[in-house]
């Protein structure tokens, strides 16, 4: 893709929302001339690795997390089915235990045998590349698109190699419509049941500059309910105080 061809994509991206399945229909037809035949894009926290592999006390997101999570649009109900199933079949020792390796450099994954493909528990591809994009999230958090393919191993990577920049390019620019326009979707602090909407709602209330009183009056509920709300969030991340709390919370972009 030229770059005045993507310069042009990133305009109309800045001055049109368009639905989500426009999106999905947009994106499909521009891989689909590629050689790819499904997608899935979602929001990963960064620290769900170091989570996953710490102690069970001080993890944040757990399995049951990624297992539930709805920080995925995928190209079609079937794609989007089989990577929840995909998701809620993880175990720890499917996770590598470095996060570089995933958020860094694109991940390739090949069917090479029928074996391998029932292991995976998913035969719709031969061939898969996930490519990660952190630009315009939070520091907290990036994207990730999956993209499957019949391609065979080396005809991939011969593909890529010649094709990546091209790839690249227009991934971004989805990329950059989804979060101008549906940021809060793929927000795995919001979207990965980490912390209920009461609590939440709790918090953004306070960012705004609710008293606890006022908090309290407009919920319906007693001081030491909304005190249990800050408890939990100022334990869960390791923030000093609420005023420390507000400031972790805005940098993950749930007030």
């Amino acid at each position: 893709m030229s770059a005045a061809v993507n310069n042009h994509l990133i305009s109309q991206t800045l001055s049109t929302k368009r639905s989500l399945n426009d999106i999905k229909a947009a994106l499909m037809a521009d891989l689909e001339p590629m050689g790819f035949h499904a997608f899935t894009y979602e929001g990963i926290p960064f620290r769900v690795i170091d989570d996953i592999h710490a102690p069970s006390e001080s993890r944040l997101f757990k399995l049951s997390h990624i297992a539930k999570a709805k920080t995925s649009l995928s190209s079609c109900e079937e794609e989007f089915q089989l990577h929840k199933a995909f998701l809620s079949h993880l175990r720890e020792g499917d996770l590598t235990p470095r996060r570089d390796q995933i958020f860094s450099q694109p991940v390739f994954y090949f069917l090479e045998n029928l074996e391998v493909a029932r292991a995976h528990g998913d035969t719709n591809f031969n061939s898969s590349i996930s490519l990660p994009i952190t630009a315009f999230c939070s520091s907290e958090w990036g994207t990730m698109f999956s993209l499957k393919s019949w391609r065979k191993e080396t005809d991939m990577q011969r593909w890529y190699a010649d094709k990546q920049h091209e790839l690249c390019s227009l991934l971004f620019s989805y990329h950059l419509e989804f979060m101008l326009f549906y940021r809060e979707l793929f927000n795995p602090y919001l979207q990965m049941g980490v912390f209920s909407q009461k609590t939440l709602k709790i918090l953004r209330m306070a960012a705004d500059g609710y008293t606890g009183k006022r908090i309290c009056d407009q919920l319906c509920m007693s001081e030491r309910g909304v005190d249990y709300h800050f408890e939990l969030l100022r334990q869960k991340l390791q923030a000093k105080n609420r005023l420390h709390l507000i400031k972790i919370a805005e940098q993950l972009q749930i007030t």
